[in-house]
């Protein structure tokens, strides 16, 4: 198993002196679009997308922001997001990097309980040739690529300063998407498998709906790829997770040579 770095320096996150430990802003879903005549144009929500570079060449994250704080962020406060990629093969992590965004601003108040959405305001975007080109070019081998993840959040604003990395995540979103180049890379189950997981939020059984499991395989990772739980056909597609600790969790079936992910939280 390969595991490279491309550039994580959690300077913003770790380093800074005046980190704040109140969550006020959180990113409560990440879409992804295109640039069409100059402007953006949101395809639809990221977790769980399928992605051929055939008919979108540049992937843009947009991320649906919340102020869950009382206090009001007037027009021109700056701040800045973070977007951390990983790629997962089957036997685990391949490779991470850590992107920072510039300084944006605030063109309107933002105030207690509203929503904003960063694709209006500021965008990161990622040409997919050249990123999957230059993965290759490290010795990864493309068909290795069983999903992508990324994480984006807010890390920074003027009125504040930094989050800590704690807070950080807390207000971060996680989300898992696959990508095809052409005609070659993972065939995903959910395109013809409608499975969910009950109750999600879950604070000790978590039930697997619209899903007939008989010898297939069950795997629970965490947020860093680790295993933390496997299990073979469980008991009325039941599985008890009380053990694990309060998190964002992903489940995996496998059936029939395929692999369907979605994501829990345990509290």
């Amino acid at each position: 198993m390969k595991k490279l770095i491309l550039f994580m320096a959690f300077t913003g996150l770790i380093l800074s002196v005046n980190a704040q430990d109140t969550l006020k802003w959180k990113t409560i879903k990440t879409y992804y679009g295109d640039i069409k005549e100059d402007s953006y144009v949101r395809i639809g929500e990221l977790d769980g997308a399928v992605i051929n570079t055939d008919t979108l060449s540049e992937l843009i994250p947009e991320l649906l922001i919340s102020n869950v704080s009382h206090d009001t962020f007037p027009s021109g406060v700056g701040f800045e997001y973070i977007i951390d990629f990983y790629l997962y093969a089957d036997t685990g992590l391949l490779l991470m990097d850590h992107n920072v965004s510039t300084t944006y601003f605030l063109p309107f108040n933002f105030y207690p309980n509203n929503t904003i959405s960063l694709g209006s305001i500021g965008f990161m975007g990622f040409p997919l040739l050249t990123v999957i080109n230059y993965i290759e070019g490290m010795g990864i081998d493309f068909k290795e690529i069983s999903y992508w993840k990324i994480i984006t959040g807010i890390n920074y604003t003027s009125k504040d300063g930094y989050y800590s990395e704690k807070v950080f995540y807390e207000g971060a979103d996680t989300c898992i998407f696959y990508i095809k180049k052409g005609n070659v890379g993972i065939q995903v189950a959910q395109d013809n498998s409608g499975f969910t997981v009950y109750p999600n939020p879950t604070n000790g059984e978590l039930q697997i709906m619209n899903f007939t499991l008989r010898n297939e395989c069950i795997e629970i990772f965490d947020m860093a790829g680790r295993t933390v739980k496997r299990v073979h056909s469980p008991i009325n597609n039941t599985i008890n997770v009380s053990e694990l600790q309060n998190g964002i969790y992903f489940i995996a079936v496998y059936s029939n040579g395929e692999r369907t992910i979605r994501k829990f939280v345990k509290q």
